[in-house]
């Protein structure tokens, strides 16, 4: 009864019209989406009173690092990692009316189901990462010709991005959405620097912040980071080379030598074994 007196008190506050417009707007949504987004939020709040605090700020961050904060929210993936592992503990069940599995599957493939969604958003976050590092130095040889050639660093950094795709474009252009709207550039630098933790770009903002600070040529500031920049990239491909040899050794070792040593010497082994029989 109090329920449905507060429906009624509701209904009366409210213009039919409003609501009308409200269902409107909610069956626009897919059905999916529309069904599954309350039962993931509810979910997400029983992760969050079992986890450890700062939980969803923890996971809003590392979507943001993964590039994914507009496609998937904290309540979601939480509530995807939840649902993973008890989906196949489900699975097994009822596989095990069917035969018998062993307590190591059980426990293996609950917990891996429960790890799946972390190794996966880790994946994105050091790809995307790794993009990033690889796009760098030719998005900063490129901001360099630009600004010599006389044009301001936002004028530059709107060129690159329309020139440079992939996901440090991306940022770049929300950087310059944000400087264009008013947000103080060293402000818009630093969010840069948290939305990606590349430790090259977050040299290449300190560089830029303290050209602001000390009026130091802009133009100057590019042209030696984008030299910095290019003979780490040589060095970090040096010392891959110089490691390569020492991953070679395991696989040779375990792979390739057991069988190079089968064809030496199985010939041999079956020509002694046949003299040694025939000699009985």
């Amino acid at each position: 009864a109090e329920r449905s007196s507060i429906r009624t008190a509701f209904e009366q506050a409210v213009p039919q019209s409003a609501l009308a417009d409200h269902r409107a707007l909610m069956l626009r949504v897919p059905f999916l989406p529309r069904v599954l987004a309350p039962a993931a939020r509810r979910m997400a709040a029983v992760v969050y009173r079992l986890g450890p605090r700062g939980l969803a700020q923890q996971v809003r961050s590392r979507l943001v690092l993964a590039g994914l904060s507009d496609r998937l929210d904290p309540d979601t993936f939480l509530a995807l990692s939840a649902a993973l592992p008890a989906g196949v503990a489900a699975a097994l069940y009822a596989y095990s009316q069917l035969t018998s599995v062993p307590p190591i599957a059980w426990l293996l493939l609950v917990a891996g189901s429960a790890w799946l969604p972390k190794i996966w958003l880790t994946n994105k976050v050091e790809s995307r990462q790794h993009e990033i590092r690889l796009a760098l130095s030719d998005t900063l040889d490129l901001m360099t010709i630009a600004v010599e050639a006389g044009l301001g660093f936002d004028s530059a950094l709107a060129r690159v991005v329309s020139a440079v795709p992939g996901p440090l474009s991306d940022e770049l252009y929300r950087l310059l959405q944000e400087i264009r709207i008013g947000i103080r550039r060293q402000d818009a630098l630093n969010g840069l620097s948290e939305r990606t933790r590349v430790s090259e770009l977050d040299q290449f903002i300190t560089a830029i912040n303290q050209a602001d600070v000390f009026g130091i040529s802009v133009g100057q500031v590019l042209r030696i980071q984008a030299a910095q920049l290019r003979q780490k990239r040589s060095q970090l491909a040096e010392e891959r080379a110089n490691k390569t040899p020492v991953k070679l050794l395991f696989p040779l070792i375990l792979c390739i030598f057991p069988a190079l040593f089968t064809v030496l010497v199985g010939p041999a082994a079956i020509a002694i074994t046949d003299n040694l029989l025939g000699n009985l």
